[in-house]
């Protein structure tokens, strides 16, 4: 945190101008810094003083310091392994080219327990057994971790310009990608890293021979360099002579930070004019043979015949690959200046931007939640949470208007509050061992059980363009290995430590060293499913999944990806969780799938809420505040499911219908982010991969011609036909339909004999009359007096558009339905039990498609006066005023076409 104060104010002391909207983007090594350690020590062995907020040393670090240096443009930190650095600097720029920020600081600390880091780089066999970092050497053996940290202040050009700013460098492009599958987790794929590379030059619209220093992410491991050294020669192969070189010569692996210290490098390189050597240069590795690359062996000046571009690359563990390109600012003659360098960020992509860069981008076309996984506490999906929810068996707060006096609080069992003991995954289609994964944290597993249920529904996503944005914080049971290890220097006997030790946790192997990479949550799905998009991690606290959200939608928005999967996780129930909290602790996973509307509806995927600007937002719409505890980093996501699920089901968090004639909508709010809002999603075509019944019908005479005609169809094998329906049209009295699938017609038809033959019960699919019915139909009803609270609730929770049919009638009907759902202290008056009969009538008329009056109901009580209306809109436009008594009813005499008079009594 010391480090990040530090650099942050360096940064800015040295722009001329400091703007009035700042953010912050950090890339941090989310294994447990050496006081976060020190804290889940002192919760498990009771001895220690330390500050519990060493406990969100990741989010935590991006909040302290937007409080300390008054940022107010949004602040959090990310995990993308080794190429954390340029990934934050690209989310940066983006919030600057959106007009979201004025100023960024971009960059990455790395001080994780170097214990930790020493011990999982063994556990992988990367460490270097000679002490020495030596990239691109014949004789390297693995890498060398280090810490520090780099923040780099980023301005738009044409601010930078106007305010006189110091320009180091100008960035052009930047590119991100993920292997996906690819090899492994652990090897790097060419492939990945080439996409990353040419996604950078085709933004800049730059060739690759234009570049003069190539920064080479090179760690000094044999099968890294060698990957890296084949994808960038692919990229480059129009060059000659390209000179790289790696900063880990110098400084060993910063690992977060490695980028932003080699784009310093490069900064420094620009400025000076000179192409800096590396180190351990003496044997060069074979693989460069055949490239178009030279090792840099000792500082030479830039030539001035040609353009000071340069690029860097950073490559992670989980297959995280970024690529950028920065030049010289061409603008005005530089002005030499010591220190930190502020770094004006550009994207000039399409050429030179106007003022009109300084606005966020037009607004455009809503994204769709196409998949919604959620598991919380005892509830393992998304259909036992929202039985949970609806039913009551949660404590759901609905904040509303409060001077209208509308607070409601619904207090309920504790099932989403229990902790999520159980993580249940299906083998079939896993792609890793089962052994491995008993080694990863339970927040990689539940993640991997909610973004299968997000997935099942939807056709293949396009591999390239997925991204994989989760929102977590680093879990605490990371510091059990630092514990293990120092228990090996305790008092006691050698028995007692082993003892201890084993109590602890097992010892580290590569696939714990997996199980708990604070990346890998995210990369994990990306190589379950194959997405090759930008993935990794973000840390904000609560609203960790809400800037995955943000982050996920603005790349949609301006073409980068085509899909989305996001989610967040915490485990609050985890004992260094709970004692660094004193909220009631719950456990949540959840994933969403995302995608612009316009292609979820070409896919047919069924839509469960829109996102839209939150900008016009109705100050009278209520918020779901799901309060079921503290779900820490996925507590923001899960208040948006809640309100993603309310909009989908039209129903408020406490189980009341939600009666509404417009388009039901919830805000999504979060500190230094721009407002959103979800919105229901109306009827639309959706692609069905189910089977759709079908209707045989058999008609006959009587009840035994029907048989026959059935044991006829048996006989000849005959399964459901096209042409069956016709059969309707025939005069015979007696009639069978089947309703079924095709799979399914045999076993129907087999119970419809049995049916018909021993009187066996039917069952849902088989419906037989032998005689159709006869006579007039008439409605009835109760009086006014007779209508309760809540009538009429199940019919609309079941057939929520037949709402909307009322609604298209008259709003004020609708609103008049209201007090049945409503809480129970609200008054009732006589006028609003009324409109509610009238409303139920023409939902029942409407949902069984008879020609009778849809509201009707009978006037005074003991008069048992018949009134009706035709439609709603009359029924309304009858209604008596507010404490006036009820007109008396006209008679009513209704006449269906083809048939006699019904009198409604």
């Amino acid at each position: 945190m010391h480090w990040v104060l530090h650099c942050a104010r360096e940064a800015l002391a040295q722009t001329t101008v400091r703007p009035a909207r700042v953010g912050a983007v950090l890339g941090n090594l989310g294994f447990p810094s050496v006081s976060m350690a020190a804290y889940a020590d002192q919760v498990w062995t009771g001895r220690g003083d330390v500050d519990p907020r060493n406990r969100h040393m990741s989010g935590g670090t991006a909040a302290i310091l937007a409080q300390a240096m008054g940022l107010n443009a949004g602040s959090y930190c990310l995990d993308a392994a080794c190429a954390s650095s340029l990934y934050a600097i690209k989310l940066a720029c983006d919030q600057l080219i959106d007009g979201d920020a004025d100023l960024m600081l971009a960059g990455a600390v790395q001080r994780a327990d170097p214990l930790f880091l020493q011990m999982g780089f063994a556990a992988l066999g990367a460490l270097s057994q000679s002490g020495q970092s030596r990239p691109f050497h014949r004789d390297a053996d693995g890498l060398l971790p280090a810490e520090g940290c780099a923040i780099l202040a980023l301005k738009r050009l044409d601010d930078a310009r106007r305010d006189g700013d110091t320009i180091h460098a100008v960035i052009r492009g930047i590119g991100l990608s993920n292997d996906g599958r690819g090899k492994g987790l652990l090897v790097p794929d060419e492939a990945g890293q080439q996409r990353a590379m040419r996604a950078a030059y085709a933004q800049a619209g730059i060739d690759p021979a234009q570049v003069s220093l190539l920064e080479c992410h090179a760690t000094g491991t044999t099968v890294g360099d060698g990957a890296e050294l084949r994808s960038s020669a692919a990229v480059f192969a129009g060059a000659r002579e390209l000179p790289i070189g790696s900063l880990k010569s110098n400084l060993g692996h910063l690992i977060t930070v490695a980028g932003a210290a080699g784009l310093i490098k490069l900064i420094e390189a620009l400025h000076h004019g000179v192409r800096p050597p590396n180190r351990q240069v003496d044997a060069p590795t074979a693989a460069l043979d055949g490239t178009p690359f030279r090792l840099l062996q000792q500082a030479e000046p830039w030539p001035d015949d040609i353009p000071r571009i340069a690029a860097i690359s950073a490559f992670g563990f989980g297959g995280n690959n970024a690529h950028l390109i920065l030049s010289q600012d061409e603008g005005r003659p530089r002005v030499p200046r010591s220190g930190s360098p502020a770094l004006s960020a550009r994207n000039e992509s399409a050429g030179e931007r106007d003022e009109a860069a300084h606005t966020r981008p037009t607004k455009g076309e809503p994204i769709a939640i196409v998949g919604l996984g959620i598991s919380v506490g005892g509830a393992a999906d998304r259909g036992q949470f929202s039985e949970a929810l609806f039913n009551c068996r949660s404590d759901v707060h609905v904040a509303t208007d409060e001077a209208a006096g509308q607070d409601a609080v619904a207090t309920c069992s504790s099932l989403l509050q229990q902790p999520m003991e159980h993580i249940e995954l299906d083998l079939a289609g896993l792609r890793f061992p089962p052994r491995d994964l008993a080694q990863a944290l339970p927040q990689q597993l539940a993640l991997l059980r909610v973004a299968r249920e997000a997935l099942a529904e939807l056709a293949p996503l396009p591999r390239e363009r997925t991204a994989v944005l989760i929102g977590m914080e680093p879990d605490a049971e990371v510091a059990r290995y630092g514990l293990r290890w120092r228990l090996a220097d305790a008092e006691g006997s050698p028995a007692w430590r082993q003892a201890a030790q084993d109590a602890v946790i097992a010892p580290l192997e590569a696939a714990g060293v997996l199980g708990c990479m604070p990346n890998i949550p995210a990369n994990r799905l990306s190589s379950q499913f194959d997405f090759g998009g930008p993935a990794y991690t973000l840390q904000a606290g609560a609203d960790s999944g809400l800037h995955a959200l943000h982050i996920a939608r603005r790349a949609l928005l301006h073409g980068e990806i085509d899909a989305a999967l996001i989610g967040a996780v915490d485990f609050c129930h985890e004992p260094v969780n709970r004692a660094a909290g004193n909220a009631v602790p719950v456990d949540a996973a959840i994933a969403w799938v995302l995608k612009r509307l316009s292609d979820a509806q070409r896919d047919g995927d069924r839509i469960h809420a829109l996102i839209d600007d939150g900008e016009w937002a109705q100050a009278d719409q209520p918020m779901m505040d799901a309060s079921f505890g503290d779900a820490g980093a996925a507590a923001g996501l899960l208040r948006a499911s809640v309100a993603a699920l309310c909009l989908h089901h039209r129903r408020h968090a406490d189980g009341r219908p939600w009666l509404s004639a417009s388009a039901r909508s919830l805000p999504v709010t979060t500190l230094g982010l721009p407002p959103l809002r979800l919105v229901e999603a109306r009827a639309h075509p959706r692609r069905s991969e189910s089977p759709l019944p079908r209707l045989q019908v058999y008609a006959g005479a009587d009840k035994a011609a029907v048989i026959a005609a059935l044991e006829s169809s048996a006989a000849n094998g005959s399964g459901f036909r096209r042409d069956a329906v016709h059969q309707a049209d025939t005069p015979h009295p007696a009639r069978l339909v089947l309703v079924a699938t095709d799979a399914d017609f045999d076993s129907v038809r087999l119970r419809a004999l049995a049916h018909l033959r021993d009187g066996a019960p039917a069952g849902t699919a088989v419906h037989f009359r032998e005689q159709p019915i006869a006579g007039e139909l008439a409605f009835v009803f109760a009086g006014a007096g007779a209508s309760y609270r809540g009538m009429g609730r199940e019919l609309l929770e079941q057939l929520p558009q037949l709402l909307d049919g009322l609604a298209q009638r008259s709003q004020r009907l609708v609103t008049a339905l209201e007090w049945s759902f409503d809480q129970p202290s609200r008054r009732v008056t006589a006028v609003a039990t009324h409109h509610d009969v009238c409303g139920c009538c023409a939902s029942n008329a409407t949902c069984f498609r008879n020609r009778p009056p849809p509201c009707s109901n009978c006037g005074a009580p003991r008069r048992c006066r018949s009134c009706t209306w035709n439609s709603a809109r009359d029924c309304l436009a009858s209604r008596p005023t507010p404490g006036s008594a009820i007109p008396p009813a006209r008679p009513m005499r209704w006449s269906r076409p083809g048939c006699g008079t019904t009198r409604m009594r």
